[in-house]
């Protein structure tokens, strides 16, 4: 398993800073673009943490365009679920929060708990270089 950490206080630059949305559209575009799959359909489920229909729309494509670059993926469907519903989103939430107490707080306890191998990365020093941060 792996978790990516960003340190938002390094991102520099109004654009991401500045707005919440943006900056979750860049990080999920960002892992979309390392993601290599080839050849099949793709269901996304995402936790719906986006209350507006234009910022969801808006997340959608970027998300998409981030995962196709390099890809060949035929059909793509993108969910925006409640993770109180789906067990995979909450299983993913439980995970997140392990790795938080982790990196945050120092504690843990509750990775340990898990029998799977974890990596920690940590992005940051995003810059802006031609209107695309790097």
């Amino acid at each position: 398993m792996f978790f990516i950490a960003l340190n938002k206080k390094k991102c520099y630059g109004s654009f991401l800073s500045g707005d919440r949305n943006k900056l979750y559209n860049y990080v999920a575009g960002w892992l979309a673009k390392n993601i290599v799959i080839n050849d099949c359909d793709l269901c996304i489920r995402i936790d719906k943490s986006k209350s507006k229909q234009m910022l969801r729309d808006d997340f959608d494509q970027y998300f998409e365009l981030k995962l196709r670059d390099g890809c060949t993926l035929w059909k793509v469907d993108i969910h925006h679920s409640d993770s109180c519903i789906w067990s995979g989103l909450q299983f993913a939430d439980a995970l997140a929060w392990a790795a938080f107490q982790k990196i945050e707080r120092g504690n843990d306890a509750y990775l340990s708990q898990l029998t799977i191998g974890t990596q920690f990365y940590e992005v940051w020093n995003l810059k802006e270089k031609d209107g695309q941060y790097q």
